[in-house]
């Protein structure tokens, strides 16, 4: 395909559209975009303001619908799971030339847009134009119209009801010294930070990660995002992902360097009233440099599209009052 310019100002504005009003469904054909127009949605939302998404994210995306598409069904079977394999099936149409891309990040959310042309997905025509991992279109060779006589035939494999269930990590159980996990890279990130404020390092604790995961696997199950109560003498901070990306995995430097840039907005030379205004924009910040807080647990959970991550911290931070005491400049 080629990247069309007309295509590109119609995805934006639509993505803009979307964006605007809150929604995510498909533009109307021959109204709010041209005839002959196929259309692909992705979008992504995180509490991290910061965060981003890339080209290849949204394309993967599309692209992973291939596990339910089987070559082998014939047009009436593969209707009936066109809802499954619809961004799949317009993503490599044979016989669209042309592509749009539009996209839009606000307050940690994503929307991408792309549209197509000639539009693929055409009822009775996807065996013709989706061609098998494997065969050959006709320009690649040379004009003749045969195709590899043995193409890779992809199989679909058995549907489970498992898809959706919670998939919780159990961080609690993670040895802090591997480098590669997820608890580990988070606690070095908050001692990393807290160096910088000249605070003690946090230590890792079992008993706060195991709370932190069971109030995860909550928040997931529940579809829920809040702060626990009852907590007594414990802190928390709450990160929060959805996106339809199944390749996507959490990442600790993202999470904890999104909470650490609230520190721009900390009232450096402010008062405690000044603090305690600000808390809602540098909470997390707080919490992460306290000096007076020593432990450190962190949870994870995962339901479907939605992950939530959970951390804790014993003694609590964020005591009002005791801001300007437990929250040193940075050095």
């Amino acid at each position: 395909m080629k990247i069309s310019n007309a295509l590109n100002v119609s995805a934006q504005k639509w993505a803009d559209n979307l964006m605007k009003t809150g929604s995510f469904q498909h533009s109307v054909s021959g109204t709010t975009r041209r005839k002959n127009v196929g259309e692909n949605l992705f979008s992504s939302w995180s509490s991290d303001p910061n965060a981003t998404v890339k080209g290849c994210q949204a394309a993967d995306n599309w692209y992973s619908e291939i596990k339910d598409y089987n070559f082998g069904d014939s047009e009436e079977q593969l209707m009936k799971f066109f809802s499954k394999v619809g961004h799949f099936t317009q993503l490599v149409w044979d016989e669209t030339e042309y592509l749009g891309v539009g996209y839009v990040f606000k307050n940690g959310k994503c929307v991408v847009v792309a549209q197509y042309e000639p539009a693929g997905n055409m009822v009775g025509r996807f065996k013709k134009h989706v061609k098998p991992v494997g065969s050959r279109s006709i320009s690649e060779v040379g004009g003749s119209s045969r195709v590899n006589p043995n193409p890779q035939r992809t199989v679909k494999p058995a549907r489970n009801n498992t898809d959706n269930k919670i998939l919780t990590d159990s961080l609690q159980n993670m040895k802090v010294s591997d480098k590669n996990d997820f608890a580990s890279n988070c606690l070095s990130k908050h001692n990393h930070y807290r160096k910088l404020h000249g605070v003690s390092p946090l230590t890792y604790s079992s008993e706060l990660a195991a709370d932190a995961g069971k109030f995860a696997k909550f928040l997931a199950e529940n579809d829920k995002f809040s702060n626990s109560t009852g907590r007594g003498d414990v802190g928390e901070s709450l990160y929060y992902y959805w996106t339809n990306d199944p390749k996507f995995t959490i990442d600790a430097n993202r999470i904890i360097d999104g909470w650490y840039k609230e520190s721009d907005k900390f009232p450096v030379a402010g008062s405690e009233k000044d603090v305690t205004d600000k808390f809602q924009d540098i909470g997390h910040f707080t919490q992460m440099v306290w000096k007076g807080s020593r432990e450190f647990g962190v949870g994870y959970a995962r339901n479907g599209e939605k992950h939530i991550v959970v951390a804790r911290y014993k003694p609590a931070g964020n005591v009002v009052g005791r801001f300007l005491e437990n929250v040193k400049p940075r050095k």
